[in-house]
């Protein structure tokens, strides 16, 4: 099976190959996928948080809960998951406030959230959207698409 579009052109032959075409045309089609998610979910979302948790509350590590997990590479690494427990309203809740800790934060530490008044089981560790956190998401996307352009262009432009 030949996988080449062959055409004659100016009296120059050009040969175009159909699977890098559609394996950058996948690409492309990723990358806008993913940065449409991120424009119309993921960035909404980090603002809607940001404007709803509007109570500030001082959350006490009571317990570093440590769990084993595996790492991309095969490696078992133990992890800790804070526990923490804040009040809102004289109701007393407990909730893992971080994960993934290589280190245990010790029990008593303070740590400030904030919650939304209407479901205080909704908090977010800060209120700031910093710029890092707006570029990074939709950087990546954009990589992805790029890749898939310049895959297209250097198929397309390609001479034989």
């Amino acid at each position: 099976m030949n996988n080449k579009i062959e055409s004659e052109r100016d009296g120059m032959k050009k040969s175009i190959n159909i699977k890098n075409v559609i394996v950058s045309l996948v690409f492309l089609i990723i990358g806008i996928g993913m940065l449409l998610f991120v424009l119309f979910v993921v960035l909404p979302a980090m603002t809607h948080n940001a404007e709803v948790c509007t109570l500030e509350v001082e959350a006490v590590v009571i317990e570093n809960e440590p769990y084993w997990t595996t790492t991309g590479d095969g490696e078992s690494v133990r992890r800790y998951r804070q526990i923490g427990e804040y009040t809102v309203d004289n109701k007393k809740i407990t909730l893992t406030i971080t994960d993934q800790k290589t280190d245990p934060v010790p029990e008593g530490t303070k740590i400030t959230l904030w919650v939304n008044p209407d479901n205080p089981y909704n908090f977010i560790n800060s209120r700031e959207i910093n710029l890092i956190d707006i570029v990074v998401p939709i950087a990546i996307p954009i990589g992805i698409m790029l890749f898939g352009v310049l895959g297209l262009v250097f198929n397309l432009k390609k001479e034989k």
